[in-house]
């Protein structure tokens, strides 16, 4: 009877850490596809996940990203290359590059788009706060809001952009 309870608590166990790491690797999966960072870049540190890397995405841009199974932190710099941007650009690509993620991350997916009689959205989109509208409104300020049980944050200042989403605990 004990080797039983010892046999399923090892591999009940051993389930967690499995679904932990499928957790980052998710995460990693879509930093890798959202933010356009290839396998290649990350390395490990204990229980978080790093990638680094320089890349054109409508920008020339630098990205230093940090994964873990409840957190994600991206920040994009300009990087030269032939063409500098102007801040308002820079900020409206890169943005569309954080909200990407994060809604992949943590926006439930369903299995039919939500519309209403005319095609217009019936909810609304609960990552508006992190669009682009008005460089001057945004610059250098640090907006943040809760969304299903994730704390997002942006950030916007010349030629950078960070962005994070992390998981409240439910304690």
């Amino acid at each position: 009877m004990k080797k039983l309870i010892f046999g399923i608590l090892a591999i009940m166990s051993f389930t967690s850490c499995v679904h932990a790491e499928s957790q980052l690797e998710k995460n990693k999966w879509v930093v890798e596809n959202y933010a356009h960072v290839d396998a290649v870049d990350w390395y490990n540190k204990g229980d978080t996940a790093f990638a680094e890397n320089d890349q054109f995405m409508g920008v020339y841009r630098h990205l230093q990203a940090s994964v873990r199974n409840d957190e994600i932190n991206l920040k994009m710099t300009y990087v030269s290359g032939p063409k500098r941007p102007s801040t308002e650009e820079f900020a409206q690509i890169t943005t569309m590059s954080c909200s990407a993620v994060i809604s992949s991350l943590i926006l439930p997916k369903t299995g039919k788009a939500n519309t209403t009689w005319d095609d217009a959205p019936s909810e609304e989109n609960p990552l508006e706060f992190m669009e682009f509208k008005n460089y001057q409104d945004i610059h250098g300020k640090r907006i943040s809001k809760v969304i299903n049980g994730w704390k997002i944050g942006i950030y916007r200042s010349v030629l950078l952009t960070s962005c994070s989403a992390k998981k409240l605990n439910s304690n």
